[in-house]
Order: structure tokens, then sequence, then C-alpha cells
């Protein structure tokens, strides 16, 4: 049996203004770094053996300090990167009513298969995902954790429970938040899904 731990990154400032993340750069916040101390305090009950994380320095910033107490060396991987928005990155979804109402309208008509300019589509990020998600299920390791992104962890998510990228919206994923599925060869059961009680309701 494998467990898979899913692990968002901490609040960033793009997080703080609502501003579309993807494949852009933006440190935690202040607020970001406290969650991500409390987060290690959660995982220390877990036996983990490999930690993975996208190539995004949020995700690297969230996960580095309990890596190093473990002496554990994270491996980064493009396949777990952020659904790249293109254009609309760095963006607001008030900015883009306001500015290109016609292209909001596409968005919504198309939905999942939606291709932002200069950037790809949902159904291309859950595809990219999913393909380095089978790679951790591989792996010989029996705890590995994965310090993604909210839509990354989505997909994989999804894929776990349903095969497809269908279910992507179905999912909440809070900053700082984990995950847990334990595997039997391909079957997949959630233990845990979003917990955040360890820094919404305490304080370091």
């Amino acid at each position: 049996m494998q467990t898979l731990l899913f692990v968002r990154h901490g609040e960033t400032l793009a997080n703080k203004e609502k501003r579309w993340l993807g494949q852009y750069e933006s440190p935690l916040s202040e607020e970001g770094k406290r969650q991500a101390r409390q987060l290690e305090k959660v995982l220390e009950s877990y036996s983990i053996e490999a930690i993975y994380t996208s190539t995004s320095l949020r995700t690297l910033e969230t996960i580095e300090g309990f890596a190093k107490k473990k002496g554990l060396v994270i491996k980064q991987e493009k396949a777990f990167c952020e659904i790249d928005f293109g254009e609309f990155e760095g963006r607001s979804f008030a900015e883009l009513q306001n500015k290109s109402p016609e292209e909001v309208q596409k968005m919504l008509k198309e939905g999942d298969y939606y291709t932002y300019p200069g950037g790809e589509s949902l159904v291309a990020s859950y595809e990219r995902n999913i393909k380095g998600l089978k790679a951790l299920m591989a792996l010989p390791q029996k705890t590995v954790l994965l310090c993604a992104h909210a839509g990354t962890l989505r997909n994989c998510i999804s894929y776990l429970v349903g095969g497809s990228h269908k279910l992507h919206w179905h999912f909440k994923i809070d900053p700082a938040s984990l995950t847990c599925f334990t595997l039997e060869g391909d079957f997949a059961v959630c233990e845990v899904l979003n917990h955040t009680y360890h820094y919404k309701n305490h304080v370091l």
C-alpha cells in the first residue's frame, strides 16, 4: 500500500490580491510562511520517504524547511506546475471582465477546453499533471509527498476519484492544506481532504 500526501503551497502575495497565478512567480506572504510552519507539525506524523514539488518557487518555499529537518532531497518536476494562464497571468477575473468581456464569454462557453491566450487549457494541464502523478504512483517509496498548486491537486484528486478531469471543480483546496490518499494498486481511498486545522485554529 502506498500513501500519497498532497500539499498546496502557502498563501502568496498574488493569492491575497486574488490574481491568477499559474506559472508566473509570487513569493509566500507572511501568512503563507506561517501556514507552512504550522503544516510541518502535521507532516511530522507521517513517515515521508520522498518529496516532490513543481518548479515554482512558492512550492519550494512551503516545504523546504520540513525537507531540511528530515534530510530529504526535494525533487522538482515541471509536470506538477499549475495551469499556464498565458497572457492572463497576474490578472484578476474582475479585470478580465472589464477589459476583455468577449474573451470571458468565450472562456465560460468552452469551459475546461478553453485555451488561455498564449497558455493552455485545463484539459491540457490535467494530462500533464496526471503523467507526473502516474510516475509517483509507480515509485517504490511507501509514503510520498507532493507540494503543488490548487489546480494541479484538483486534477490529481479528480483522476484518483473519477478517472478524468470532470470532477476538477468539485474539490476545494486551500493554501497549505493537506490531502491524503492511500493506494492499493490503482484503487485509491481518500482519507483526508483539504485539512487546514493546523493553521486556522492555532497561532504560532
